[in-house]
């Protein structure tokens, strides 16, 4: 592995997934006009609203028994993603943001080419997924342009074991 895929992987694993749900706890309170409760009934009313009732999520049993938990954290990509769609929550302009971080993270994550990714596409990446990611939450911009100076200046170790938490966003 290539020091620029860990590097990318500090927005596609670390940032993206916390971005994404604290976007599913936003449509949550305006869907269901309550806050979302952590190991409550919530992944439960989701189920029961887009997946039972309305049939606008399909979910495959790994997916179901981690929205069953409403344990947020355990939330990856793919499921916030699958949520987000189904809720209708979203602006025309966050649906492309949530689409094109998802197509960034399959890109990142199945192409086996990414273990020697050149410093081109790693930059092609990297703006493609920290631009959706500052559409969906624009305090995020400063945050990532040193983020991406940091991760320019270091080493692969450091990057590998790097797991930024930036200050503007809530804990889930």
């Amino acid at each position: 592995m290539n020091r620029n895929y860990y590097r990318l992987a500090v927005l596609v694993v670390n940032i993206a997934p916390d971005v994404l749900r604290k976007k599913v706890t936003e449509g949550f309170r305006t869907d269901f006009s309550k806050d979302w409760k952590e190991g409550g009934d919530s992944g439960k009313d989701m189920i029961k609203r887009y997946v039972t009732n309305a049939k606008l999520l399909t979910l495959n049993h790994a997916e179901r028994q981690v929205l069953e938990s409403s344990q947020m954290r355990d939330f990856d990509i793919t499921l916030c993603c699958s949520l987000l769609w189904a809720m209708r929550t979203l602006e025309r302009v966050e649906f492309s943001a949530v689409t094109e971080l998802r197509k960034v993270r399959n890109e990142y994550a199945h192409c086996s080419k990414m273990s020697n990714m050149d410093d081109a596409k790693f930059k092609q990446l990297w703006l493609r997924a920290s631009r959706a990611l500052s559409t969906l939450d624009q305090r995020l911009q400063k945050e990532l342009d040193a983020l991406y100076d940091y991760t320019e200046k270091e080493n692969r170790e450091k990057v590998s074991t790097l797991r930024p938490r930036p200050s503007s966003l809530l804990c889930l």
